[in-house]
C-alpha cells in the first residue's frame, strides 16, 4: 500500500481555541488513523493555513465547515464538506480534485452539478474515546449539550416545556433560558463519554440547513457508540441510514416520547444496543480510513498526477504576495493566538472601512449598491421597525390628558436632517396638541428658510439664538420660550415612528411619580458617524437605546446604553414601560414643573452627560425614570459630532466625564457595587455581579488544589447570591488571555500569576486570594498592582502589612469544606484505613515522613505525587498514587485517622483537607502550625513530637468510642461554622466594606 503526507486543514482561529472546536476532535481522529496505519499527517488551523508548511504534502483534506481555502498546484485536494452546504458555490466545490459530502441526499445532488468527483463521507465516532463507561455524579435525567450561538434552539425549548429536568451544558444560553436549566457552559470533550453514556436521555439536533439536507453530525455517532438514548430533531436522511433512531417532529410527540421512555425503558436501551452494534460496524474512523484509502486507489491515476506534478515543480520559486511574505514573517515571528487575530482585525477593519466608504461616496440614486449595503450592514429592515410600530402604538384617549407638548429641537446646521425628521413628525405623531421650538444656534445652511415651508402644516416657532450655544443651554434657551406643560427635548436627527408620542406620554401620565420619560431609538443605515469618532461600528435596524444604566470602570462609573445592539423584532418586552436610572434627551419627556424644580440642564456639560445628569438631579427628588419600548424613533447617534474633529470630541468627552464624576461619582460607585452585591433587581446596573476566577485547571480530575478551593466558594456564591461564576484555566489551554469584558471581580488563586502582562478589563477588580505560599506571594513585584488582597489567615496578613499599604489588605478569608461534596447527611461506609495521608512529597523533605512510624501493625495509605527522586521511599510501597477530587469525599469517610502535615512554605495556611476531613467524620491529627489550635480548638488534635503523634494514633485506633466522640463533634463543627456557605457571607462583606464607599444607600435616590 502506497504511503502519502497527509495535511488536514480546520478553521480553528487559534490554537488556544483547538478544544472548543468539534472540528479539531474529528480531525484528530482521523490524523491519528492516517498514522497508524503508516501515513503521515499533520493538522493545520485557519491561520497556519497559507504558510507553506504543507509544502511537502501529498494530499490535503480541508474540512468545510464556514472558512474558504484557496487550493494550491502540487497537492490533490479533498474537500470534506461536513456542514453549510449553502454557503458552497460549484466554483469553489469545482477547485478541488474530490469532494467528499457527509451527506449521501447531498452527495447524490451534487453529482449532477459539478464535474470533480463526489464521494458519499458520512461522520463518524472514534471508539478510543467513546465507549460505554457510566458515572454517577452525571446521571443527568434529560440532557442537551451543544451551544445556542444566540439561537433559542428548537429541541431545547420544546424540552423544556416539556420538562423541568432539562440540564443543558454549554455556552450562550444564560439571556436566552431560565437559569435553573443550565448547568455548566463547557465539558471536557475526553470525558464526554461519560457524559453521554450516564445520562437517561440525550437531546440532539442539527441546523436547519444541514438538516434539510441530508448531514448528519458527529453528536449522533459519539452518542451511539456510548449506548445513550438519544432523541433527535426530524430528519428524514438520519431515519433513511438508521432506521430505529427516535426522532420527533412537535412538542405533543417528544412529549410521549419521554413518558413512553420512562414507562418502557428496557424497550429504548435495547434501541440504543443497535445503534451502537450498527455504529460500531459501520461508522467508526477505522472504516472511515478504509473507506478514503479505497477512494484513493480509485482515483490513483489523478492522485499520482498531481504527486509528479509536484516534484518536477519541486525546484521552481513560489512567488508570494507582499501580503503573503508579511503574514508569514508577522506569524513565524511572534506566533498565532492573539497576534493573529489583532491583525486580522485590524485588517478586516480597514478593508470594510474602505468598502464603507466608497458605498457611502456613490450617489444614493444607485440602488443596487444601496440594496447590497443594507443586506451588508441591516439586521433587519426599516420597513418592518415601521410596520411593528403601527402594530404596538395606539393613540391616547384624549381623556386622558389635552396638555400642551413643547417639543424643543436644538440644531446648528441641521438642514439635511429636518429634511427626515419633519415629515415623519407630521405624518407619525397622532397627538395633536404641540408646538415646535427650534432652537438655531446660527445655522449657515438655510435652515430657516426649510422650516418656514412648513410653517403651515405645524405649529413651528423659530429662534435664532446667533450663537454656539451647547446642548444644555439650547435646550434651557427652548424652555424660556415653550409654553407646553410638558417638555419634549428632540433631537434633530431623529425620525420618529408611528404613535411615538401618544406612547411616551401615556407611560407619563400612567406611571406614578415619573419625572421623566423615554424612547426606544432604533439605530437606522450605518454611515460613516462613527469613523471619526471611533466609536464601534453597529448594525442597522438594532436597538440603540432602552434607557440607560452604569457600569464601573477605573475611571469611575459610565453610562451604558440597555439593550444595544440587539433586534427590536424578536425582542420579548415583558414590560412595555421600564424604570430605569437615566434616558437620552435624544427624545426625553418631562414636565415643565419638574424641569424648573431641578434648575434645568446644567450648562457646564459640553454636548455629553448632560441628560443623565438631570435624571440623576430628578431621581433626587423622589421622581422616577421611565422608558416607553413601544414609542420607537430612529437615530443616528453622534450626527452632530461628525464635523467635529476627534480631538475636540475627545476632549470634550473627558471634560464632561470629569464634571460628571464629582457630582455623582461616589454616589454611582456604591449604588453599583451595593446593587451588584446585594440585589437581584438590576435598577442600576445590568446583569449579576460576575466572578472570574483563575485557576490552573478547570478540571475536576485536576491535582491543583487551587481550582477547588476556587469552586468551594464560586459554587456557594452562585447557590447563595445568584452571582455568575466562571473559571479560566492556565493549562492545557490558557484562558487567561481572554478575560470576558463582563467580568466585575477577577481572583488570582496563584502566587505566579502575572497580571501585569494580562489582558484585565476596564471594569474589573482584581483580588489575590492569598492561601498558602506566602513567601511566593510576597517577592513578585507586581503585588501592588492587585486592588485587594484576601489572605485566609491572620498570620498571612500580618506578613503583608509589611510590604503593602493597608488599604489594599481586604480582609480574612480562610479555606473552608465544599458541603455540596463532604455532606453531612452521607452514607456511613466502613472505616477500613486505620491512617490516611494525603499531599505531595517533592525533593523537599516533610517531616510526617519522618515522624510517622509505620513499622507497627497499621493500615497506611498514603495519597498524592511521590516525586522525590530518592530509591525506595519508605511510604513507597503505601503509596496509592493521585486520588481524584471525586473520591476524596469517600477516602475520608474509610479514614479513621487522617494525618495533616503543614509544610513550611505553607505556614500560615490551614489547608482545605482538614476541613474535608473533619466534615466527613474522620479524626484530624496535625503538626502545631499557626491558628490551627484557634481555629478548631479541641476538634483537631496537636502533636508537638515525634513521641506524641505515634501515641495519638496509637491511643485512638485502640480507644474507638473516644476517636468517634472527638470525630464526631468536629463533623458537625465544620459543618456549622466552616463551610464555603458561610464563607461566601464572608466574602460578600469583604467586598461591601471595601466597595461601598461612603453611607450612601440605594434609597436615596
Amino acid at each position: 500500500m502506497v504511503k502519502y503526507n497527509f495535511c488536514i486543514k480546520i478553521g480553528v482561529p487559534t490554537r488556544s481555541q483547538l478544544k472548543k472546536w468539534g472540528d479539531y476532535y474529528l480531525a484528530k481522529s482521523l490524523s491519528d488513523e492516517l498514522i497508524r496505519n503508516g501515513h503521515k499527517c499533520h493538522i493545520q488551523i485557519l491561520p497556519e493555513w497559507d504558510l507553506g508548511e504543507d509544502s511537502q504534502d501529498d494530499i490535503v483534506i480541508h474540512f468545510r465547515g464556514l472558512s474558504r481555502y484557496k487550493v494550491k498546484p502540487g497537492h490533490f485536494n479533498i474537500m470534506w464538506n461536513i456542514s453549510h452546504p449553502d454557503d458552497i458555490s460549484i466554483e469553489e466545490f469545482e477547485q478541488y480534485d474530490m469532494v467528499l459530502v457527509s451527506s449521501q441526499m447531498f452527495a447524490e445532488q451534487l453529482k449532477n452539478k459539478i464535474r470533480v468527483p463526489v464521494e458519499v463521507f458520512l461522520q463518524f465516532t472514534d471508539l478510543s474515546v467513546f465507549y460505554p463507561k457510566l458515572n454517577d455524579e452525571l446521571r443527568f435525567p434529560l440532557l442537551f449539550v451543544g451551544n445556542s450561538r444566540g439561537v433559542y434552539r428548537k429541541i431545547v425549548k420544546d424540552a423544556s416545556e416539556a420538562s423541568d429536568e432539562l440540564k443543558i451544558i454549554g455556552s450562550g444560553w444564560e439571556d436566552i433560558i431560565q437559569k435553573k436549566y443550565i448547568h455548566s457552559r463547557w465539558f471536557s470533550n475526553e470525558k464526554l463519554n461519560e457524559l453521554y453514556s450516564s445520562c437517561h436521555v440525550l437531546l440532539n439536533d442539527h441546523w436547519e440547513d444541514m438538516r434539510n439536507h441530508g448531514f448528519i453530525n458527529n453528536r449522533f455517532f459519539d452518542a451511539a457508540a456510548c449506548k445513550a438514548i438519544v432523541i433527535n430533531d426530524d430528519h428524514n436522511e438520519l431515519k433513511n441510514i438508521f432506521p430505529s433512531a427516535l426522532t420527533y417532529s412537535d412538542k405533543e410527540q417528544l412529549n410521549w416520547i419521554l413518558h413512553d421512555i420512562r414507562v418502557n425503558e428496557e424497550k429504548y436501551r435495547k434501541i440504543s444496543e443497535q445503534l451502537y452494534n450498527e455504529v460500531i460496524s459501520e461508522h467508526t474512523v477505522v472504516q472511515r480510513v478504509q473507506q478514503l484509502s479505497t477512494m484513493l486507489i480509485k482515483y490513483k491515476r489523478e492522485l499520482d498526477n498531481k504527486i509528479q506534478s509536484k516534484v518536477v515543480n519541486k525546484g521552481d520559486n513560489i512567488q508570494y504576495s507582499v501580503k503573503d511574505i508579511g503574514k508569514r514573517l508577522l506569524l513565524k515571528s511572534l506566533g498565532y493566538g492573539k497576534t493573529y487575530r489583532a491583525v486580522r482585525r485590524v485588517y478586516l477593519s480597514g478593508k470594510n472601512m474602505k468598502f464603507i466608504i466608497k458605498k457611502l461616496g456613490k450617489k444614493l440614486g444607485r440602488k443596487a449598491n444601496r440594496e447590497k449595503q443594507k443586506l451588508l450592514l441591516n439586521m433587519s429592515t426599516e420597513s418592518e421597525i415601521r410596520a411593528l410600530a403601527q402594530n404596538i402604538a395606539t393613540p391616547i384617549e384624549n381623556n386622558k390628558v389635552n396638555s400642551l407638548i413643547s417639543i424643543i429641537i436644538p440644531t446648528k446646521n441641521g438642514k439635511s436632517h429636518f429634511e427626515y425628521l419633519f415629515p415623519a413628525l407630521k405624518k407619525n405623531t397622532l397627538y395633536s396638541n404641540y408646538e415646535i421650538i427650534i432652537v438655531d444656534n446660527d445655522s449657515k445652511d438655510k435652515t430657516k428658510e426649510y422650516l418656514d415651508s412648513w410653517k403651515n402644516s405645524v405649529n413651528i416657532r423659530y429662534f435664532n439664538t446667533q450663537q454656539n450655544l451647547n446642548f444644555s443651554q439650547s435646550i434651557n434657551f427652548g424652555v424660556s420660550k415653550a409654553t407646553g406643560k410638558y417638555l419634549l427635548f428632540l433631537n434633530n436627527d431623529v425620525i420618529p415612528l408611528y404613535g411615538w408620542l401618544d406612547e411616551m406620554l401615556k407611560t407619563f401620565v400612567s406611571q406614578n411619580e415619573v419625572g421623566v420619560v423615554g424612547a426606544r431609538l432604533i439605530y437606522n443605515e450605518l454611515t460613516a458617524s462613527r469613523m471619526k469618532i471611533k466609536e464601534v461600528i453597529y448594525p442597522g435596524c438594532s436597538i440603540q437605546h432602552d434607557g440607560i444604566k452604569f457600569k464601573w470602570n477605573r475611571t469611575g462609573p459610565v453610562p451604558v446604553n440597555i439593550g444595544k445592539n440587539r433586534s427590536p423584532l424578536f425582542e420579548e418586552d415583558s414590560q412595555v414601560e421600564r424604570l430605569v436610572p437615566a434616558v437620552t434627551a435624544a427624545c426625553l419627556l418631562t414636565d415643565r414643573d419638574t424641569f424648573l424644580q431641578i434648575g434645568g440642564f446644567d450648562e457646564q456639560y459640553w454636548f455629553g452627560r448632560e441628560d443623565v445628569d438631570y435624571c440623576l438631579r430628578v431621581l433626587a427628588k423622589g421622581k422616577r425614570i421611565a422608558v416607553s419600548t413601544r414609542a420607537l424613533l430612529f437615530h443616528r447617534e453622534f450626527s452632530s459630532q461628525i464635523k467635529q474633529s476627534h480631538s475636540l470630541v475627545k476632549k470634550s468627552r473627558v471634560r464632561n466625564q470629569q464634571l460628571f464624576l464629582s457630582s455623582w461619582g461616589e454616589k454611582l460607585t456604591s449604588f453599583i457595587w451595593e446593587e451588584k452585591l446585594l440585589s437581584q433587581t438590576n435598577y442600576w446596573t445590568e446583569g449579576p455581579l460576575h466572578i472570574v476566577f483563575l485557576v490552573t485547571e478547570n478540571e475536576m480530575t485536576t491535582t491543583a488544589g487551587d481550582y477547588f478551593s476556587a469552586r468551594g466558594l464560586g459554587d456557594s456564591l452562585r447557590q447563595k447570591f445568584g452571582y455568575r461564576i466562571s473559571y479560566l484555566a492556565r493549562r492545557p489551554e490558557y484562558e487567561w488571555s481572554e478575560i470576558p469584558k463582563s467580568a466585575d471581580i477577577i481572583i488570582s488563586m496563584l502566587h505566579d500569576c502575572d497580571i501585569g502582562n494580562m489582558n484585565i478589563p476596564e471594569g474589573a477588580i482584581l483580588i489575590a486570594w492569598i492561601r498558602g505560599f506566602i513567601n511566593d506571594w510576597k517577592s513578585n513585584k507586581w503585588i501592588n498592582l492587585f486592588d485587594g488582597l484576601i489572605t485566609s489567615s491572620a498570620y498571612a496578613r500580618n506578613e503583608f502589612e509589611k510590604i503593602v499599604d493597608s488599604s489594599k489588605l481586604w480582609g480574612i478569608l480562610p479555606l473552608a469544606a465544599n458541603t455540596n461534596m463532604f455532606k453531612i447527611d452521607a452514607p456511613a461506609l466502613n472505616r477500613d484505613i486505620d491512617v490516611t495521608f494525603v499531599g505531595n512529597i517533592f525533593h523537599i523533605q516533610r517531616d510526617i515522613v519522618e515522624n510517622l512510624d509505620i513499622s507497627t501493625n497499621i493500615k497506611f495509605n498514603f495519597y498524592g505525587r511521590l516525586e522525590t527522586g530518592q530509591v525506595n521511599h519508605p511510604w513507597e510501597k503505601y503509596h496509592h498514587g493521585n486520588i481524584a477530587y471525586s473520591h476524596l469525599p469517600e477516602l475520608y469517610q474509610r479514614s479513621k485517622i487522617v494525618i495533616e502535615d503543614i509544610a513550611p512554605f505553607n505556614r500560615g495556611t490551614i489547608n482545605l483537607r482538614i476541613y474535608e476531613a473533619m466534615a466527613s467524620g474522620a479524626l484530624v491529627i496535625a503538626n502545631n502550625a499557626p491558628e490551627i489550635q484557634e481555629t478548631f480548638s479541641e476538634h483537631v488534635l496537636i502533636y508537638q513530637s515525634k513521641e506524641e503523634l505515634n501515641s495519638l494514633i496509637q491511643y485512638y485506633l485502640t480507644h474507638e468510642a473516644d476517636r468517634k466522640e472527638i470525630a464526631s463533634k468536629a463533623k458537625e463543627f465544620i459543618h456549622r461554622k466552616h463551610t464555603f456557605l458561610k464563607r461566601a457571607d464572608v466574602f460578600r462583606n469583604i467586598l461591601m466594606s471595601n466597595l461601598v464607599k461612603g453611607q450612601h444607600k440605594l434609597e436615596d435616590i
